[in-house]
């Protein structure tokens, strides 16, 4: 059905240890038989196609999410207390934070950083910028597909 030839020809940048970063790309190649995909059309079971969609959509956020929780260390961020400050703190270190911090989340006092590992769960090169928002921010690291809120 679909072998997968998964891997990052490295995660491409502009800038490196930037994963929001609208440079960064992610390619993964996949070999799909074209005519198993055409024998499930021709069938018209509707069934076995939505199996299959789910199946290997499935396996492409699998795959996409370990590969970047190997590559990365992510962390969510809560102001603690005044969030003008957290707002004010990120905007004079824009630079820095840029293409690193995310606001996935409803919740505008929580963040989302992703910081590279150099392939080591837990050694990020960035220390020093967790040491600047640990002043400011709540800092707990999390899993992909975590939901923060219960943590912070």
């Amino acid at each position: 059905m679909v072998n997968k030839h998964f891997f990052i020809a490295p995660i491409i940048q502009q800038t490196l240890n930037r994963l929001f970063d609208r440079d960064t790309l992610v390619l993964s190649h996949y070999d799909v038989n074209f005519l198993y995909v055409i024998y499930l059309y021709a069938r018209g079971k509707n069934a076995e196609k939505l199996w299959w969609k789910e199946k290997v959509r499935k396996m492409f956020r699998d795959e996409i999410r370990n590969v970047l929780e190997s590559k990365y260390d992510f962390y969510a961020l809560k102001s603690k207390g005044n969030v003008i400050a957290g707002e004010q703190f990120i905007k004079e270190n824009f630079k820095e934070l840029q293409g690193k911090l995310y606001r996935p989340y409803g919740d505008h006092s929580l963040f989302a950083l992703a910081l590279e590992n150099n392939g080591q769960k837990g050694s990020t090169k960035d220390s020093d910028s967790c040491k600047l928002l640990s002043e400011l921010f709540e800092i707990e690291q999390v899993s992909l597909g975590d939901n923060p809120k219960q943590k912070l």
